[in-house]
């Protein structure tokens, strides 16, 4: 038995696995301490200020992090790619960062400030500001992945947001403006983000970068990096398109107060969002290194990554599902918001599946795959968009977003390309039907004469849940075995 367990453990995909959970874990923790940390703040917005600047915040949040997300242009994926595998270009995607950040934040920041100047509207500034915060966190957590330094990442993202969540609190005890909350909010907790990337370059990254070998660089070889991450730059323009243009939308056609609900639910479906964000960076130092040894392996290791998963993000959505209605209670003393946390809910099931597809197309050495399909969505979201939200308002949006996350499975099954790639992903996607369909049935049965109570309701959903994810995975381990020997 001793024997059996120590081989287990010694198994590849298993140390893969645990190095990936480890590695995740650690970047979830520090993912999880500014998203609730953020939303604590949309929280006391939601509670102390009303659904109308709850509805300002949320656009405020949603344009500045579709600036701080796409101004990398890519180079931050070819940076993190570069010191994954500890090439010596990776000294010119760092200045191809440094370059495309500096010339896009510069003007942004200088525009801001000649808006506020001339008209009084900080509406620019504060998009801009928080746009910087955004991508510098981004990419100091892909460093830390790479480098191996998710402790530091994690005790400074604490501490830096522990010191924002305090100022929030100094404005509110001072009784400020109920409308400058939202102001003072985005400004503490951008400069707490700013403060923790300048300390982690300075004190963490910089001496274990000093010791990588490193090619001397040019300017031809700094855009050459910028070029290599241009169509990873166009794919997060177009995630980040078709994953914001709701909240926009919604914004120009609906009232402060509707838009303040929905946000509510987006800020509460989105805590869910920080797993895989969590997965992405580590996900991808691990990939990279696998393919670069075994590309049988890496395959193995992408097909188990996915599954597991899938699986397990179903359960926790699911869960949510149930439990929608206290959950929006209980934060944001909006019930209303129960209904677009539902149907926004299942989105994140296929956005942790995206996360890993992505990473491994990237290693794969096909950029421009995850380019096509990130914009196929991203051109089907706008008349998506616009149609449902035209004739169902919120829940429109809400059922958009959920839908858009979930085609890309049918996308990337359509291209050659990407086809290998997300037919595991077909596998998963009927097992969590399975799942939920058993889950779902096992409550019918349960209330056939009466309802029964949600603390009921959710263990038992979870038992027939897990009963078929289990004998789904032991027939998938069974077969991947005898793949494996052949």
């Amino acid at each position: 038995m001793v024997d059996l367990i120590s081989q287990w453990r010694s198994h590849w995909l298993v140390a893969v696995s645990v190095r990936i959970g480890s590695g995740a874990t650690l970047v979830g923790v520090a993912n999880l301490i500014s998203t609730l940390s953020l939303f604590a703040v949309s929280v006391t917005i939601g509670r102390l200020a009303g659904a109308t600047n709850l509805g300002r915040y949320g656009l405020l949040v949603v344009v500045g992090s579709f600036f701080g997300g796409i101004i990398d242009f890519g180079t931050d994926r070819i940076l993190t790619e570069r010191l994954a595998q500890r090439s010596p270009g990776w000294i010119a995607a760092w200045w191809g960062v440094v370059v495309v950040k500096g010339s896009t934040l510069g003007p942004g920041l200088v525009i801001g400030l000649l808006v506020l100047a001339v008209d009084h509207v900080g509406f620019v500034l504060l998009v801009a500001i928080q746009g910087a915060s955004l991508t510098a966190t981004l990419t100091t957590q892909a460093m830390a992945v790479v480098l191996h330094r998710l402790p530091a990442l994690a005790l400074v993202r604490v501490g830096t947001r522990m010191m924002a969540l305090a100022g929030i609190a100094v404005v509110v005890a001072f009784h400020v403006d109920l409308g400058s909350i939202v102001s003072y909010s985005i400004v503490l907790v951008s400069i707490a983000d700013l403060s923790g990337a300048a300390l982690l370059g300075a004190y963490v990254f910089r001496p274990d970068l000093t010791k990588l070998d490193r090619d001397d660089w040019n300017q031809a070889s700094i855009w050459a990096a910028v070029r290599a991450g241009l169509p990873l730059g166009v794919s997060s323009l177009a995630v980040w398109l078709y994953l914001k243009l709701d909240t926009v939308i919604l914004a120009g056609v609906s009232d402060l107060s509707t838009l303040g609900t929905y946000t509510a639910a987006v800020r509460l479906a989105e805590l869910l969002g920080g797993i895989p964000t969590a997965l992405y960076s580590v996900t991808l130092t691990a990939l990279a290194e696998l393919w670069a040894g075994d590309a049988r392996r890496f395959r193995f290791a992408r097909d188990a990554l996915l599954t597991a998963t899938t699986i397990s993000m179903g359960l926790v959505c699911m869960i949510v599902f149930l439990l929608a209605t206290p959950i929006a209670g209980a934060t944001y003393h909006l019930p209303n918001a129960a209904l677009y946390l539902r149907l926004l809910v299942w989105g994140q099931v296929f956005a942790a599946a995206g996360v890993i597809s992505g990473a491994s197309l990237q290693v794969s050495k096909k950029n421009s795959a995850v380019a096509h399909i990130a914009l196929l969505v991203a051109l089907v979201s706008i008349p998506t968009y616009t149609f449902l939200i035209a004739f169902f308002g919120a829940s429109g949006a809400a059922i958009a977003t959920t839908a858009l996350y979930t085609a890309i499975l049918p996308i990337g099954l359509l291209l050659p390309a990407t086809r290998e790639t997300f037919l595991p992903l077909l596998v998963d996607a009927a097992i969590l039907i399975l799942c939920l369909l058993a889950a779902f049935v096992a409550l019918i049965v349960a209330q056939r004469n009466g309802p029964i109570p949600i603390a009921i309701q959710v263990p038992l959903a979870s038992v027939a849940y897990v009963a078929v994810a289990a004998c789904s995975f032991l027939l998938m381990v069974a077969r991947n075995r005898r793949i494996e020997t052949t």
